[in-house]
């Protein structure tokens, strides 16, 4: 199963070790399940237990940094598992011992709780389909369930299958086809011999027996980083299979060979990948493998007995496990901690030594404990005294980084600013002032376009090199252009906000028009214009009080292909910027008002957290949202005030300014060479540079089976006080991982039903090291496959040729995610036939989990 954060329901309380086992407070009774339930609103990992013996019951666990809290929040026993319905993230479905499914509605905080089905059969696990269209299996003991409306009515699948009612406790969606999901069928009794691994397809409802008939199939574990059919899977006598999709191979037998209970591939950012396995006997406990199955090692120390269920975080950081015998109670084990603290300055010049000593065994795993939110000293960077009004990364060029600045001052007009993380370079390309806003063409960062406070438009070619400039289009005096939008898609739409209006148009500014005519939100003053990184159909915009006269602010959510502006609400207060979650795949924004109020929106609801800074009336409150290490900081910035930052989506602010001489106008980030820079408008003005305020987590390069005892000094950019300095054991066995090119490989022998013609779809929708891309074409075509961030931002784009023989339609581009960072990412494929006919293939989106 691929699962999250690792929880065992044990036997007894033990001490505390930091390679191993931990008691988990309020523990120590009889549980035959834990699962993971993502993160609550204080970034907490939030588990459910449930316990049958003395003391049984439904238990969510919370753990944040240190500490851990275990509540009681349901009095019934005999849960067996806990899913989220992917459409609604507030509700659960849980399945029993005695054949019951429930709906725990609000199971973050105080659930209600609803009886929706009686299967007469214990309930082993529930799946939904995580592309949020209605599909769910459910694997009881009396056979394999179906449902299209996410469990409101259920049927036996496949009514033409003999297997379709097989004692089965285990399913997993396949990474390869998601309308395909893998079964596990166990000997219910000694007379039950049709068990074994199945295949369902849901699609055709076919449900077709794969192998291992005979054998007590119990759990099994698909491998997301193969590019083809690869899974685990484990019997209740601890043999482990792996099946390619055509055959079974057996791999080494777990010891302790009772009672074998779940298998799990691992991928924790600081191990090599591993197998993990448990049993609920005292002699099984846990073992895991760092060769995929060939050797076993027990990986116990701290488990008083057995564990009856196993569960990983989504960043494989915490695992708990759940024990189900008298006295027994939940242990977690933290794979990542850290032996080192950080002290951090930053300065220009990045110096590192590292000894190794090389060993051939793994000994422990290391765990990361940092200190990611204190900020260094802003220091001076480039453009000095000049007042600057705007600003807009374009991406790279030749190895380097690209933005442009507009300044009004002394030494006005638009510069060009190329940078890496040891140099850089500035140049003044066009001689005029006050632009409000830079935006880039999708699919070519050699033009952009840009408005101005004297309401013009402009389009930027060759603009890496010596740029020519146009006038798009003039609108009335006195119209400001404030913030610009472009279509990702790169379809031409674009829209523009403004102080008179909010205006769209539909082949990259020739053309304008109001949004939504004849509704009188479309004339008011607007800050900002943003595309929905959700659905690329929606856009986000910020109203403001320009003037005393103009009493409305809010946020506007605007549909292009109805045509409709509707008010999502803040009416009333001076709301100035925007910025996504861009860790979560359902709309949730934040929103900072002028003076100083910040919202999170999620769910239709505006929720206020904690105040930042007030802007003053000329100001206006700047917000992003960065990336690093794992986790999501919010930046919140403004003229008048300082720079904050928050690491609990706007519950508490840090103010992180040392070195600042004034208010900061624009903010830019590269999270990748992990900059950070302020834009200041006053005459006394510039640019400065810092790091993001994040400490970088260690990396660690050895060789196979080595052992190596790292010093490190690490200095990460430039021209601030940021040096992190930190001394680490790291003791564990590795195999390197060869740098990844992505290339095309077309699909053999026949062409997935799913992926339809002009259609494409990423494997997995939620990934770590890589995704693969498959689209489906009928003729030969070059094609060209773009890859943005949250922010709209190009990140990646490949050069494919597909369609070389007339079987070959499915084709699968292979992208090296290793590099990314946590969020969610989309891609454009875009291409011309032979003939010079334009493909446009549909784009869709994945999510990057570290």
């Amino acid at each position: 199963m691929k699962k999250n954060l690792l929880f065992f329901i044990m036997l007894l309380s033990l001490c505390h070790s930091v390679f191993a086992w931990n008691y988990v407070t309020g523990s120590g009774y009889e549980f035959n399940a834990v699962d993971y339930m993502g993160k609550n609103t204080s970034s907490a990992y939030t588990f459910y237990a449930a316990g049958w013996g003395n003391e049984y019951g439904v238990w969510r666990i919370e753990k944040l940094g240190a500490q851990t809290s275990m509540v009681k929040v349901y009095n019934l026993r005999d849960f067996l598992d806990f899913k989220i319905d992917p459409a609604n993230p507030t509700i659960a479905l849980a399945g029993n011992w005695n054949g019951q499914l429930y709906k725990f509605e609000n199971f973050a905080a105080v659930p209600t709780v609803t009886a929706v089905k009686a299967f007469g059969a214990p309930v082993y696990n529930i799946i939904f389909d995580p592309r949020a269209n209605g599909k769910v299996l459910i694997a009881a003991i009396n056979g394999t369930y179906r449902s299209v409306d996410y469990g409101a009515t259920w049927s036996l699948v496949d009514a033409s299958s003999p297997y379709r009612t097989e004692a089965v406790v285990e399913i997993e969606q396949s990474p390869w086809n998601e309308d395909e999901y893998f079964i596990a069928a166990i000997r219910q009794e000694e007379a039950d011999v049709t068990s074994g691994l199945y295949v369902y397809n849901f699609v055709q409802d076919t449900l077709v027996q794969l192998g291992l008939v005979g054998d007590d199939t119990v759990d099994l574990a698909c491998d997301y980083d193969s590019n083809t059919t690869l899974v685990y899977v484990l019997t209740r006598q601890g043999k482990v299979f792996v099946y390619d999709g055509a055959s079974f191979v057996q791999k080494t037998t777990v010891p302790g060979t009772t009672g074998l209970r779940k298998i799990d591939i691992v991928n924790a950012p600081c191990l090599s990948k591993m197998l993990y396995v448990c049993g609920d006997t005292a002699a099984t406990k846990v073992y895991r493998s760092s060769d995929l199955g060939n050797t076993w090692q027990q990986y116990s120390t701290g488990l008083p007995g057995g564990v009856n269920k196993l569960v990983f975080s989504d960043d494989f950081s915490i695992a708990m496990s759940a024990g189900n015998y008298s006295g027994t109670g939940v242990y977690i084990d933290e794979t990542c901690q850290s032996f080192y603290t950080a002290t951090s300055t930053f300065t220009p010049t990045a110096t590192a030594t590292k000894t190794d000593t090389p060993t051939a065994t793994k000994t422990s795993t290391p765990i990361m404990t940092q200190q990611p939110y204190s900020c260094s000293t802003w220091q001076p960077y480039m453009q000095a005294g000049v007042a600057i009004n705007a600003a807009a990364y374009l991406g790279e060029n030749n190895g380097k980084s690209v933005i442009y600045t507009s300044s009004w001052g002394s030494d006005y007009g638009v510069y060009r600013i190329e940078y890496d993380n040891s140099s850089k370079v500035m140049t003044k390309v066009y001689d005029l002032r006050d632009f409000t806003d830079f935006v880039s063409k999708p699919g070519d960062n050699n033009v952009m376009f840009a408005g101005n406070w004297n309401g013009k438009i402009y389009r930027f070619e060759n603009v890496m090199s010596v740029p020519t400039v146009t006038v798009l289009k003039q609108f009335t005096s006195g119209y400001i252009i404030v913030s610009l939008e472009t279509d990702r898609e790169g379809s031409g739409k674009m829209i523009s906000a403004n102080y008179t209006g909010i205006y769209r148009s539909p082949d990259y500014g020739i053309n304008w028009e109001l949004v939504d005519s004849g509704n009188s939100l479309n004339l008011e003053s607007c800050w900002q214009v943003k595309q929905s990184p959700w659905n690329s159909d929606v856009y986000y915009i910020v109203a403001t009080k320009f003037d005393s006269s103009d009493p409305k602010g809010g946020i506007y959510r605007y549909t292009w292909s109805t045509d409709t502006l509707e008010l999502l609400g803040l009416e009333s207060e001076d709301t100035s910027e925007i910025a996504f979650d861009r860790l979560s795949t359902a709309e949730k924004i934040y929103v900072a008002c002028r003076d100083g109020k910040f919202y999170e929106y999620s769910s239709g609801l505006f929720t206020r957290k904690t105040n930042t800074q007030a802007a003053g009336v000329s100001g206006r409150n700047g917000i992003s949202t960065v990336l690093c290490s794992g986790s999501q900081l919010i930046y919140e910035w403004s003229p008048a005030g300082l720079v904050h930052i928050s690491t609990d989506s706007g519950s508490s602010w840090v103010a992180a300014n040392s070195g600042l001489t004034n208010g900061v106008i624009k903010m830019h980030f590269n999270e990748a060479r992990n900059i950070a820079m302020a834009m200041q408008a006053s005459s006394q003005g510039g640019v400065y540079i810092n790091g993001i305020c994040c400490i970088p987590e260690v990396t660690v390069t050895n060789t196979p089976t080595a052992t190596n005892t790292v010093t490190r000094t690490y200095t990460p950019v430039l021209n601030a006080t940021f040096t992190p300095t930190y001394t680490s054991t790291v003791i564990h066995t590795a195999t390197i991982a060869p740098e990844f090119t992505a290339t095309q490989t077309p699909y053999d022998p026949v062409p997935r039903p799913t992926v339809e013609e002009g259609d494409s779809v990423p494997c997995p929708n939620v990934g770590k090291d890589s995704v693969k891309i498959v689209f489906n074409v009928n003729k030969k075509a070059q094609c060209r496959v773009y890859i943005y961030d949250f922010s709209g931002k190009l990140v990646d784009d490949y050069d494919i040729t597909v369609g070389d023989t007339p079987n070959e339609k499915l084709y699968q581009l292979k992208i090296d995610t290793s590099k990314y960072v946590s969020g969610v990412y989309y891609y454009v494929i875009q291409g011309k036939d032979m003939e010079g006919n334009k493909i446009d293939f549909k784009s869709k989106k994945f999510m990057i989990k570290k």
